[in-house]
């Protein structure tokens, strides 16, 4: 599968979907895509759609982490989709370990705890 990052505006949550397999340069690219669209829009939510990503070696969420521990700014809200698969629970773990998240399984059901207070 080839692999593919999209990044866009939703109302007022940053969603950013991947497809295949997902590489640090990949990851640090997209990061700072994700952080440029979060400051120039003031949102402070973020829907990761990863229901047709790869399952990525471990050293990727803790690239995720790094790079989040970088980030000035306030803390996000953040709702992780994938496929039920542990290894990509636990990866999300590693990465958004000090963040307000949740792991899904579908994107309505991800959407719905966003848009809680």
């Amino acid at each position: 599968m080839h692999n593919q990052v999209t990044i866009e505006a939703e109302g007022d949550v940053a969603v950013i979907r991947v497809k295949g397999a997902v590489t640090v340069p990949l990851v640090r690219e997209s990061h700072e895509r994700l952080h440029a669209l979060i400051r120039e829009k003031g949102l402070k939510k973020v829907l990761f759609d990863g229901l047709e990503m790869a399952v990525p070696a471990t050293d990727i969420p803790l690239e995720l982490w790094k790079l989040d521990q970088q980030r000035e700014g306030p803390k996000l809200k953040r709702a992780i989709v994938f496929s039920p698969d542990t290894r990509l629970a636990y990866h999300a773990r590693l990465a958004f370990a000090e963040d307000d998240f949740s792991l899904f399984h579908d994107v309505p059901s991800a959407l719905a705890w966003l848009g809680k207070k």
